[in-house]
């Protein structure tokens, strides 16, 4: 069964990073606004543009959201010694607060068992909380390995449908397992530097969502696709698909 993973940091969301002017749905207007930042060659109307497309895709069939993560992680033990500095290592102050924290997946997994006809999912999902210091304006990170999920899935898990937010029946969980292809987990973190105890708060919600293959009709805009009405018509554009299998987040398991 294979899987995807989206991370979302809260406290690097509303930063210098990304900023709160996300795009519409309001496409042709919006696509057109920005046809020179996108590189779309030509001007998009609703008549020609908007159209239903039949894509095959994920579709999410199952959702269960795990409890809330909530870690409280006391600053790293400060101690002075200037000595140090001449060997380019920095000590923290005492009492000195972080500028800021985030965390980063560093690793994720889903795997599907089935162990006499009882259909299971352990996920697993470890990462990394980073404090930043800023010591005499040098920065100075410290990190921590934090595991936020080790669990197993099974039909006592509360599982819902994304089609009417029902929790399923236990006795129904085998029968959607035969429909299942695969899994998403989505990572939702947040980090809140506690400066009266020294410590900072860290929480995370994780859900996982279990999709099927499905061929999917949707309304949509293809902005670089341009049909030639000649005889026969033709199609003067085309996409390259490619993953970037080295750069993806990768297992907890060891090889």
């Amino acid at each position: 069964m294979s899987y995807y993973i989206l991370t979302i940091d809260k406290s690097m969301v509303n930063n210098k990073y990304f900023g709160d002017d996300f795009m519409s749905c309001d496409l042709i207007t919006r696509l057109n606004s920005l046809s020179t930042q996108f590189g779309i060659p030509r001007e998009l109307n609703d008549a020609r543009d908007l159209r239903c497309i039949d894509i095959c895709v994920p579709n999410v069939i199952l959702i269960h959201p795990f409890t809330e993560f909530v870690k409280n992680v006391p600053w790293p033990n400060a101690t002075t010694n200037p000595n140090r500095d001449c060997r380019g290592i920095f000590d923290l102050p005492p009492g000195l607060p972080p500028s800021r924290c985030f965390f980063r997946v560093t690793c994720a997994n889903e795997e599907f068992n089935c162990v006499n006809g009882v259909p299971s999912i352990t996920v697993e999902v470890g990462g990394q909380l980073v404090l930043e210091f800023i010591v005499n304006g040098t920065p100075v990170f410290w990190v921590k390995e934090i595991t936020i999920i080790d669990e197993t899935l099974n039909a006592a898990s509360n599982w819902y449908r994304t089609d009417t937010g029902n929790e399923i029946d236990n006795n129904r969980f085998a029968y959607f397992m035969t429909l299942i292809d695969g899994s998403c987990i989505v990572v939702d973190t947040n980090c809140e530097i506690d400066v009266a105890n020294q410590q900072v708060i860290f929480t995370a919600n994780v859900v996982d969502k279990l999709w099927k293959h499905e061929n999917v009709w949707v309304e949509g805009v293809t902005p670089y696709l341009q049909l030639i009405l000649a005889q026969p018509p033709f199609v003067d554009n085309i996409t390259i698909h490619e993953e970037f299998t080295d750069h993806a987040i990768p297992s907890c398991l060891m090889p």
